[in-house]
């Protein structure tokens, strides 16, 4: 019996630590960058930070093997505004030209494998799910990098003709993380 409760704690424990959130979300950091101007030209940008909300780093023998990561897409800023452009600029973003925050508050991305320092993943925006890859860098317990995705793909064609000239709205978006794990 006092055999079977130990396995029984162990399992337990197994499983609360493979589902708990191992991400130190506090210390970890998204940058976004988006651009606009004439098609094929980058005449401006826009640019901030987005809260990661929860997360997971899988690992095997100090070797990024997986992962899961939650932003909340209600907490994001735009750093290159102040006052009230920014207070606009953050809630067109929160609506149904782009993010949909009222109905999707986050946004996920779920690591599919990893082969040396790239990962393949699935990147959820809006509800809609598309496969992504990028490049990594570990440093300590940091993972760091950059991802572009193009916006389209997720249901957001705000700005997207290239007849509004200035006020095109170019598809990729810039990604610059640092994850820390805990």
């Amino acid at each position: 019996m006092k055999k079977l409760i130990q396995l029984s704690t162990l399992i337990a424990l197994t499983v609360s630590t493979a589902f708990a959130g191992n991400l130190a979300t506090k210390s970890s950091v998204l940058k976004w960058k988006g651009s606009k101007g004439a098609a094929g030209f980058k005449l401006g940008s826009h640019y901030g930070k987005i809260t990661l909300k929860d997360g997971n780093v899988l690992t095997k023998d100090g070797k990024l093997t997986g992962g899961d990561f939650v932003v909340d897409m209600t907490d994001f800023t735009v750093d290159d505004l102040s006052g009230e452009w920014a207070q606009k600029f953050i809630g067109h973003m929160k609506s149904s030209d782009f993010f949909k925050v009222d109905k999707f508050p986050t946004s996920k991305l779920k690591i599919t494998s990893v082969k040396g320092n790239t990962v393949a993943a699935n990147l959820t925006i809006n509800g809609v799910t598309n496969p992504i890859k990028f490049d990594y860098k570990k440093n300590g317990s940091a993972y760091s990098g950059k991802v572009a995705f193009d916006r389209t793909k997720f249901n957001m064609n705000y700005g997207s003709d290239s007849s509004l000239g200035d006020k095109f709205i170019h598809s990729d978006v810039e990604l610059e993380f640092t994850v820390k794990a805990k």
